[in-house]
């Protein structure tokens, strides 16, 4: 049992480095999706065309940038996850290994490949 809670405490940092950079890179979305529309209020003000498209054109593509950085910060985070799954169903068929108990050891072979499987399309989802 301590095993298990020791895997699981170990696997923190990597969810919090996830959690802590999409939390970051909204932040910097946001402020600069914010400039833009600004900017772009001040061109419209001053009936600027040529400034309007430019910042409306500058506007979509940080969307569009930051809708995809998102996603990816979305996919890390739950990559982080089911490694620390892997990890966790790794300690439990160990345990049930050493108990001796077959059924025990059955689950946590299904429990660990599934989750595998499960980190491998996410490790998919994110590969270029």
């Amino acid at each position: 049992m301590k095993a298990t809670v020791l895997l699981s405490l170990a696997a923190v940092p990597a969810l919090l480095l996830a959690s802590t950079g999409a939390h970051a890179l909204d932040i910097h979305c946001a402020e600069k999706i914010d400039t833009l529309e600004a900017s772009l209020a001040d061109a419209r003000a001053e009936a600027d065309p040529e400034r309007i498209g430019g910042l409306e054109e500058a506007l979509r593509r940080s969307r569009a940038e930051c809708e995809g950085q998102d996603l990816r910060a979305q996919r890390e985070e739950r990559l982080a996850q089911l490694q620390a799954e892997v990890a966790e169903d790794r300690q439990e068929l160990h345990e049930a290994e050493r108990e001796g108990d077959v059924d025990d050891i059955l689950d946590a072979r299904r429990d660990l490949a599934e989750a595998k499987w499960e980190m491998e399309e996410a490790r998919r989802a994110l590969a270029p």
